[in-house]
Order: C-alpha cells, then structure tokens, then sequence
C-alpha cells in the first residue's frame, strides 16, 4: 500500500506485507518524516486491517532490531502499534 501526493508527485509513507504460513506478515510500514502525526500510519494500519480480514489471516509484524536499537525508537514504535491494538514481544 502506498500512499501518494498526487499533486507533488511524492511517496509519503508505505507499507509492504506478504502472505504466508497463514498470516498476513507486515514487512515494512513507514511514513517519510515529514509527514508524520497526519493519520497515514494509522490510515496503512487500517488498510492492513481490511486486508486481514478479507483474507481471514492474522497480522504480524516484522520489525528489524535496527529498527528498535535505539530505546526511543523501540517506545515509538511500541506505543504506535499498542494504539492500534498491538504488542511487540521477541521473536523465538
């Protein structure tokens, strides 16, 4: 899912998910910077949301270490998922 300033021409935030094993695995879900605290995140979690149900599969997210080194960033994206309904715990 993308989603575009059409009238700039500009990417503004993203995410990209695969289905398997009987999920729906959110590989990346990203709003460039700038454009931030608009509702994108939520709006691409909402999109990932319909497209879990449709197809009757779970979501899980995949998040990179790099992502979450940093501990304000792990807080970050821990607060944005539990907003949504979510929780991070450690992969096995």
């Amino acid at each position: 899912h993308d989603i575009v300033d059409a009238d700039a021409d500009e990417l503004l935030a993203w995410s990209i998910s695969v289905q398997r094993l009987g999920e729906i695995h959110v590989d990346e879900l990203y709003v460039r910077p700038q454009f931030r605290k608009l509702g994108h995140g939520s709006a691409l979690i909402r999109r990932l949301l319909d497209l879990s149900e449709a197809a009757e599969q779970p979501l899980r997210f995949w998040i990179d270490f790099a992502d979450t080194e940093r501990i304000d960033a792990r807080h970050h994206v821990r607060d944005f998922l539990a907003k949504h309904g979510f929780r991070l715990h450690p992969s096995p």
